[in-house]
């Protein structure tokens, strides 16, 4: 196409430049932004926000439509743009999806894309100039976007602002190299880090929000009709244009815990540009049986069949099919995956056995003023009648916690998480709030402290304590269960008293001592990933160190988490060291060498001291990403709306 420029307004010269190129260049569509019709306000469109589906208008009789009849404006449309372009063309428009803060600036501004693709006054595709701001941790919703383009034929699709960051590597006082942005130089006026927004760095190394932009462009969507062992079968479209599926060839998998139990190649896949296709995947039924360990060939099938002691309880089993070329390219070897997809397969499973109290070890309680002391010959904890939180973890002799740390060793609440890029945004407008709120700076309280011993092997510790912010008050009341056998339950129930909009986090954080410098985790992975950016994120099981947890965004901000985690363990080098399980939800998680405050504080990754313990994150749920460095801000479904959360966790030792 051939652009008219960008963000000039628009006028006769426009115009005129549109209906020179028109003649001189008959073959190519002409694009400009700035060329726009009129725009209304929400309540004279009769617009109906976040209700409205996809693939739906806005209901006819809702109090909305009622409204606008009666002030006659029953089917208002703005003006459509001039006729010198021919598409129509926004920056970041927003989802029908309802956000938070949705009156603000920084929201309002931006139009709704599937309204506009929905209007009955022009028939010209619709393009989003620019939108998905990738500007530092961001990236937010990308699948949302596109299950709304694919929902309308008239929406061609965007441009992420942008491919890369445009930094400039500068040297500091003591010699270390670094990437500069605006303001670095003495340059005034400037635009700070807005220079910083690829999702490929300035060395073009790959940031984890690529992986997402692969993930949801990728051009075979896969989904599920059946998952059910025995009947499984998968939904696929191809959304190339020109190639026929037959060109790639298609592998499945299952795994279990990271275990891959069954896997094989299906037959080509006769499949036309843009039709889809019915598969059935030869999966054999999830059963005790033999071989226990190997693998034995079936059909094509390679099949390792569960113990034969049964289905564990509480095991998952997910479904992998993935498309990969067929012969090396200029740009890939033969084998390099196009498109991916995982699903949960519907295996009924046994309930996880609970804990026979009875059986276990007797535990010795001793109580001062100050502490409770709880163990026996295998382990050992204290807690501060103080601080209302563990202050001593040891497994054979073992220290687990941190006993040199500037904070609280055991887990307490934390609500706060560094600024990222999108947070922070025009006007900083949740930072901002988060600022002003002082949640960074929360004054804890402990309000009770009981301890009592219902059984032999068993002790129970209730703490309820508050922590107070400028705009907020927030109860943390858990309830520890100590058992014989070394595991302790830690049962979290957060009380949020409010007016913000959304909370960065709610969840507790703990420091781990440095020797517990290895990090595996259950869950969504291997690299970063938050509720509303984790299409491109694996179920499995997944590890590596703690450094390489971090992720070095140019000005450092939130960074390292993994969703829907089930359990993870820090181990040091013999592989001794903590496991923590999600009880019942699965948590967010992040294990970095660097608090929130820390992160917070830097301008620069140079400037960040990497502590010597693991700062080790735990959350019921943390805030989406959204796109608000330039553009909308969070949907409301991956807020953390003030209210109250359980977080369920047991902690345990591990040996492996």
């Amino acid at each position: 196409m051939w652009s008219l420029g960008n963000e000039s307004g628009y006028g006769p010269n426009f115009a005129a430049m549109s209906g020179w190129l028109h003649t001189f260049d008959p073959t190519r569509p002409v694009h400009y932004e700035g060329a726009q019709g009129g725009k209304m306000t929400e309540a004279e469109r009769g617009f109906q926000p976040a209700s409205a589906s996809v693939t739906e208008d806005v209901a006819p009789n809702s109090e909305t439509q009622q409204n606008a009849r009666r002030s006659g404006l029953k089917s208002a449309l703005p003006p459509p743009d001039p006729p010198g372009v021919d598409v129509i063309s926004r920056f970041y428009p927003r989802m029908m999806d309802a956000y938070i803060k949705p009156d603000v600036p920084e929201n309002s501004h931006w139009e709704h894309l599937l309204e506009i693709a929905r209007r009955t006054n022009d028939t010209r595709p619709v393009l989003t100039s620019e939108y998905a701001h990738a500007m530092g941790n961001a990236i937010g919703n990308l699948q949302e976007y596109w299950d709304e383009i694919y929902s309308n034929p008239r929406l061609l699709g965007g441009f992420i602002w942008e491919w890369v960051d445009q930094g400039l590597r500068k040297t500091a006082s003591d010699g270390t190299k670094f990437i500069a942005y605006g303001g670095d130089f003495g340059d005034k006026p400037n635009l700070g880090i807005f220079c910083i927004k690829g999702i490929v760095d300035s060395d073009r190394k790959i940031y984890p929000k690529y992986w997402e932009v692969k993930k949801v462009y990728q051009p075979i969507a896969i989904a599920p009709v059946n998952l059910k062992p025995g009947k499984v079968v998968v939904k696929i479209t191809n959304r190339n244009s020109f190639l026929n599926l037959s060109e790639y060839e298609t592998h499945w998998s299952i795994t279990s815990d990271g275990e891959e139990i069954q896997s094989g190649a299906l037959n080509p896949i006769d499949c036309a540009p843009g039709k889809q296709i019915e598969v059935k995947i030869p999966i054999e039924k999830i059963q005790p049986g033999t071989p226990a360990s190997g693998t034995a060939r079936s059909g094509g099938t390679s099949v390792r069949a569960v113990p034969e002691a049964g289905v564990p309880g509480g095991a998952e089993f997910w479904l992998r099919v993935s498309f990969h070329t067929k012969t090396d390219s200029l740009w890939a070897k033969a084998g390099y995956e196009i498109a991916w997809q995982q699903m949960k397969l519907e295996v009924k499973t046994p309930a996880i056995p609970k804990i026979k109290t009875s059986n276990l070890p007797p535990l010795t309680v001793g109580e001062s003023l100050a502490l409770v002391h709880i163990g026996n010959t295998n382990f050992y904890v204290a807690f501060s009648r103080m601080s209302g939180t563990l202050i001593s973890l040891k497994y054979d002799g073992r220290e687990l916690l941190s006993q040199n740390s500037d904070g609280f060793a055991g887990p307490v609440l934390q609500i706060f998480r560094a600024p990222t890029d999108n947070d922070k945004g025009f006007g900083k407008w949740l930072a901002r709030d988060w600022r002003e709120a002082g949640l960074s700076n929360l004054v804890r309280r402990v309000d009770s402290f009981e301890i009592s011993q219902p059984k032999p092997g068993e002790v129970r510790v209730v703490i309820v304590a508050t922590s107070t912010a400028t705009n907020g008050v927030f109860v943390h009341r858990v309830t520890w269960t100590v058992r014989g056998d070394g595991s302790l339950d830690m049962d979290n129930r957060f009380e949020c008293s409010s007016s913000l909009a959304t909370l960065p986090r709610i969840g507790v954080v703990m420091r781990v001592d440095e020797k517990f410098k290895n990090f595996r985790w259950y869950g969504r992975g291997p690299h970063e990933n938050y509720s509303d950016r984790k299409e491109s994120a694996d179920m499995g099981v997944w590890s590596g160190t703690v450094d390489e947890q971090y992720v070095p965004y140019v000005r450092p901000q939130e960074n390292g988490n993994k969703e829907d985690v089930r359990w993870l363990t820090l181990t040091d080098d013999t592989g001794k060291g903590l496991m923590v399980a999600a009880e019942e939800n699965p948590m967010a998680v992040s294990a970095l060498h660097f608090t929130a405050a820390d992160l917070a504080a830097a301008k620069h990754n140079y400037e960040l001291k990497p502590r010597p313990e693991v700062i080790l994150s735990l959350d019921a749920k943390q805030c989406g990403l959204g796109n608000g460095s330039c553009g909308p801000g969070v949907l409301e479904k991956y807020a953390v709306l003030p209210q109250a959360y359980r977080l369920h966790l047991r902690f345990s030792p591990t040996t492996n």
